[in-house]
């Protein structure tokens, strides 16, 4: 995704909650709708980002479209609101836990804000991410963050990092920028070098084949 984004804020700082989040953007690119192309205008035209301060936010796309393994897809967020990105986002979120549920026979009951006994494998990658986990965010996509029970509330809201871990995650970060401009730089270097003995070995070759003629017409 280019660096042309709106930014849409989330209340959350827990890590959690950036698993859930990353999880229902994963299963549209490797996951539910990953044999689905009408999908790739929707993943590729968001991330979900948490900044060095723990917080969570989408960066969505505020361009036309976007080019994607050679093919060109609009951009079906350009004209749609916070608030519609959310619930859209809502319902994602909600389509895969039901797939999970049918794939995996949970029993009657599975859907509940206080379910803290199922865990998910969709919407899991490091943590214990549980259904009650799963319906605190889903709630507050949906714009009714107080349905949450206590423990899933402090597991995705999370909290704000202090001044010392903040700075430690942008060392970091700067850190990974240089090693990244650095890189760039030094394979920029080699194809120019590459380039340019790719030239004067052009050029020899040329010569050597004028002689060559030459050569040829004195004993033709």
């Amino acid at each position: 995704m280019t660096n042309n984004y709106r930014t849409i804020e989330t209340p959350f700082y827990g890590i959690v909650a950036k698993e859930i989040l990353d999880a229902v953007r994963g299963q549209m690119s490797d996951g539910l709708w990953e044999n689905s192309r009408g999908y790739e205008k929707y993943w590729t035209n968001f991330n979900v980002v948490q900044n060095s301060d723990n917080h969570i936010v989408f960066h969505v796309s505020k361009d036309s479209g976007n080019t994607w393994c050679n093919h060109w897809y609009g951009n079906p967020f350009r004209e749609m609101s916070d608030s519609d990105f959310l619930a859209w986002f809502a319902g994602k979120l909600k389509a895969v836990i039901q797939a999970e549920a049918r794939d995996n026979h949970w029993v009657k009951g599975w859907w509940d804000r206080a379910n803290y006994w199922q865990k998910s494998i969709y919407l899991n990658y490091k943590n214990d991410v549980t259904v009650a986990d799963i319906y605190c965010v889903y709630d507050w996509l949906l714009g009714r963050p107080d349905r949450s029970i206590p423990d899933a509330h402090n597991h995705c809201f999370g909290k704000i990092a202090d001044a010392e871990t903040i700075a430690k995650k942008e060392e970091v970060v700067a850190k990974r920028r240089q090693i990244v401009e650095e890189y760039n730089t030094r394979i920029a270097e080699a194809e120019k070098k590459m380039k340019l003995e790719k030239e004067a070995a052009a050029e020899k070759y040329r010569e050597a084949m004028a002689e060559l003629a030459k050569l040829e017409k004195e004993v033709a």
